[in-house]
């Protein structure tokens, strides 16, 4: 049975009115059925006791921003119950999900949540805004750290406890957001031709030329554009996500990444 997502489960606990009476049964069985997906639950619900939430997409702003810097929030209410654990009906190892750090942008109305969840020995992190959409690819730069974090679709990270610690997390005193300002989608045909690709971006559409050079590919967004060049690239498909330096409005890609697969573009300002 396919698990509902994590937005789901928020959905189900923030908005419950806004889903059909056939996903929320699949919701509150899956919940029945694992201690894992309930402990997130309750971790969305004290969250949302504490905070207020991102309004509706949109809402207030006539155009979605490039960049969100977030500082740390705090909240005695989420430290007080920061930590919450479930005891296994096996003899595997418990559960735990620990709040470990909570950014917020007061701006943007946007908030993220860096969570240690003890059983997968991972860090999880999760952005609720407004401005992100369920498949967006979201660059993440936190502090002391080189270089952007990719995310997975819908601006979440899983880290493995070996890559970091939760006292380099708790040290962090802001971190930035870049958002996609185009993407564009190309399948299977169309990644494996020349041509121009329609792109989608924040108040209307622009076109990507893509052409093959050799092994490789070029990826030239419009120089005219009124909304100026973009600087940095994601390529995604099925394998995985990678990033990429756009310079002069010209990305240069190998063409093996484009081969038989449906790929997704997302740029960066």
């Amino acid at each position: 049975m396919k698990l509902p997502s994590d937005k789901d489960i928020e959905t189900y606990v923030k908005f419950p009115e806004t889903l059909t009476g056939e996903k929320r049964a699949w919701i509150e069985n899956a919940l029945a059925a694992s201690e894992e997906l309930m402990l997130l639950a309750d971790w969305f619900k004290t969250f949302y006791e504490n905070v207020d939430s991102p309004e509706k997409e949109g809402e207030g702003y006539q155009h979605k921003p490039d960049r969100i810097t977030m500082v740390p929030f705090i909240s005695e209410g989420l430290h007080r119950r920061k930590r919450f654990v479930l005891a296994a009906k096996t003899t595997e190892r418990k559960d735990s999900l620990e709040t470990v750090q909570t950014f917020q942008s007061e701006e943007f109305r946007s908030l993220l949540r860096i969570l240690h969840r003890e059983k997968n020995s991972e860090f999880n992190i999760h952005l609720v805004s407004e401005f992100v959409k369920n498949d967006d690819i979201i660059l993440f730069k936190f502090m002391d750290r080189q270089g952007f974090t990719i995310s997975k679709p819908g601006g979440k990270i899983s880290i493995p406890e070996d890559k970091l610690t939760a006292e380099e997390i708790r040290g962090w005193n802001s971190c930035e957001i870049y958002l996609p300002a185009m993407t564009c989608n190309l399948n299977k045909k169309t990644s494996s031709r020349d041509g121009f690709i329609a792109a989608i971006k924040d108040g209307g559409m622009e076109t990507v030329e893509v052409t093959r050079s050799g092994a490789d590919v070029l990826i030239q967004t419009d120089p005219e554009s009124e909304s100026g060049l973009p600087a940095k690239m994601v390529l995604n498909t099925e394998k995985g996500s990678s990033l990429w330096k756009i310079e002069n409005g010209r990305a240069v890609v190998p063409g093996s990444l484009f081969r038989g697969m449906d790929v997704k573009l997302f740029f960066y300002n």
